[in-house]
């Protein structure tokens, strides 16, 4: 169907346009379901990764935060370790004391808070390395002196001077040792 439009053309193309067949009505509303059909699918697209940038965003900040958290708890019991090896000198050097003395009670309740301290590092997974009697690893010892060999092979621990710990299989501190040399 041509449908004349009216106004003025000043030009040749607009002259050819006046006598251009339009579409009829129910052509342009097929087109327009599609449009639609389409615009739907592209917001459902876009929906669709939008929320997966989301769940991959908070799961990012999970694990973030959660390694934030152990990171500060590594660094408290790094500290508290510090404090527990004070504590355990002092119960060294009062078992060294006269057996039998008045300090035996003062040994006992020292003896129990140790445990109670072992007891907790153990919730917290933290273990102690057993080091003595092994070769010398430098990602987990740290030698603080060489003593002579004397029958032992050359890089074996003699000597643990501070306890090295791990910390959920992790390294925490290192052990400082005495190797041979």
């Amino acid at each position: 169907m041509k449908i004349p439009i009216r106004g003025t053309a000043r030009d040749e193309h607009d002259r050819e346009m006046e006598h251009e067949e339009l579409p009829d009505a129910d052509c342009l509303r097929d087109t327009s379901h599609a449009q639609d059909t389409s615009v739907s699918s592209l917001d459902d697209i876009a929906y669709i990764r939008l929320k997966a940038d989301y769940e991959n965003l908070k799961k990012r900040c999970d694990r973030e935060a959660s390694q934030q958290a152990e990171q500060e708890l590594g660094a408290f019991l790094t500290r508290f370790l510090s404090i527990y090896d004070d504590f355990e000198r002092a119960l060294h050097f009062c078992k060294t004391l006269e057996p039998g003395g008045p300090n035996d009670d003062l040994v006992q309740g020292l003896c129990l808070i140790q445990k109670r301290f072992e007891d907790l590092l153990r919730e917290y997974q933290l273990e102690r390395m057993d080091v003595t009697g092994k070769k010398f690893d430098p990602l987990y010892h740290e030698a603080v002196a060489v003593e002579p060999a004397s029958g032992r092979d050359h890089n074996m621990v003699i000597r643990e001077i501070l306890p090295g710990y791990l910390f959920r299989h992790k390294l925490l501190r290192p052990a400082r040792v005495s190797v041979a040399g």
